[in-house]
């Protein structure tokens, strides 16, 4: 049998109960803020940069395909990309151009995107250099790579050399300096915010981080 005050306590439950996920709800963007300090776990650009997404806030990853840190962050940023990103966010990538030795890999990824065969050879790239330990340095040495994957060696050659590949890794070079990185991986949220792994203290902090940066560029441009 039920009794009054078992009922009375019921009804303050059924309200308490919305009543504390509601400010739970409301609370926690604060948290995050709280959490997350400019300056600290992430840096606002001197001035902000044009985005390729339209109303969709850009996630940009700014990568080396040599650079073992990058590699390590591909499957976080994956099952992000899956299962955590927000809907009115867009993940792309840009080549990290910092050194003269990373110009090599920037024409190499945006020679697989003129091919039309990045998305099907991206992650096996990381492969050869990481798990397969060929750390190539001229085209001969994608050989065994581009016959796995039916791509013609001489098709690869000339786009590599193509001026559409030529612009594209001058914009990312150019790109990379606007951006005022200092490594890879390296996030830019909607071209106004930057942050790392190591500022944001670890490889699931910088996807929760990003997140919040998200929602923050979402909040600004209303």
């Amino acid at each position: 049998m039920t009794t009054l005050s078992e009922n009375v306590s019921a009804s303050i439950g059924r309200t308490v109960l919305p009543l504390a996920s509601a400010l739970i709800l409301a609370y926690a963007p604060l948290a995050q803020a709280q959490r997350f300090e400019e300056g600290v776990h992430y840096q606002a650009l001197a001035q902000a940069q044009p985005v390729q997404t339209g109303d969709q806030i850009e996630v940009l990853e700014l990568f080396w395909y040599h650079c073992p840190h990058c590699f390590a962050l591909e499957p976080v940023l994956d099952e992000w990309a899956e299962k955590a990103k927000p809907d009115n966010a867009e993940h792309l990538r840009m080549p990290g151009i910092f050194r003269k030795s990373t110009i090599f890999d920037a024409r190499v990824y945006y020679t697989l995107e003129a091919l039309g065969v990045l998305d099907q050879m991206h992650a096996d790239v990381f492969q050869e250099i990481h798990v397969r330990k060929n750390p190539f340095r001229e085209l001969s040495d994608l050989r065994n790579l581009l016959n796995k994957h039916g791509v013609s060696e001489a098709d690869f050659a000339a786009a590599f050399d193509s001026f559409a590949v030529d612009t594209k890794t001058k914009h990312a070079q150019m790109m990379f300096e606007r951006f005022q990185a200092t490594g890879v991986p390296t996030i830019i949220i909607d071209g106004k915010y930057r942050a790392t792994a190591s500022t944001a203290g670890g490889h699931r902090e910088l996807m929760e981080l990003t997140n919040y940066l998200v929602e923050k560029a979402a909040s600004e441009r209303q």
